[in-house]
């Protein structure tokens, strides 16, 4: 598979790596992908300028940053491709709907968790990216949960979360 195919490959499905380009020096447009755990496809041609790129792709991942890196008289555009931050709501109450519109035109993949259909169904959230019925424990078991992963619990009860209910207990 060519540098291209695994890099369209990686985009749909939400992977997040590095397309490293030399831009400047000996070998202009030669390309190599970058991957969290330091697997490469592609070759510069020079180990030195291969481990030195990987290291700083990986650097770049961490805080989901595209930037131009010199090694010597070569240049390499160090291009950062994260998937959507993903922003997991559990509670399919009244307050969700207005969060899933909002995160979403944030540019969130957003995703309803709750354990009763009627809460948790294409009516109520028409927009959102996957809907789960299921109860907490169940869905996070199946669910895939990274960096760029945010979670809000919502809840139907408000008595659960005031400070004078836990003390009460």
């Amino acid at each position: 598979m060519n540098l291209y195919d695994e890099l369209k490959r990686n985009l749909a499905d939400e992977t997040l790596c590095v397309l490293a380009t030399i831009v400047n020096g000996t070998n202009v447009g030669v390309q190599m992908l970058v991957y969290p755990d330091g697997r490469a496809s592609g070759d510069f041609g020079d180990a030195a300028l291969n481990a030195a790129v990987t290291r700083d792709a990986q650097r770049a991942m961490q805080r989901e940053l595209s930037e131009n890196c010199a090694y010597g008289d070569t240049e390499v555009f160090i291009d950062v491709f994260a998937p959507k931050p993903k922003l997991i709501i559990f509670g399919g109450v009244h307050t969700a709907i207005p969060l899933t519109q909002f995160a979403q035109a944030l540019g969130f993949r957003v995703t309803i968790v709750d354990g009763r259909a009627r809460f948790a169904n294409r009516e109520r959230f028409p927009t959102a990216d996957e809907i789960i019925v299921a109860w907490p424990d169940e869905a996070i078991e199946r669910m895939k949960i990274d960096a760029s992963t945010y979670i809000a619990i919502l809840t139907h009860d408000p008595s659960s979360t005031s400070p004078r209910s836990r003390h009460s207990r």
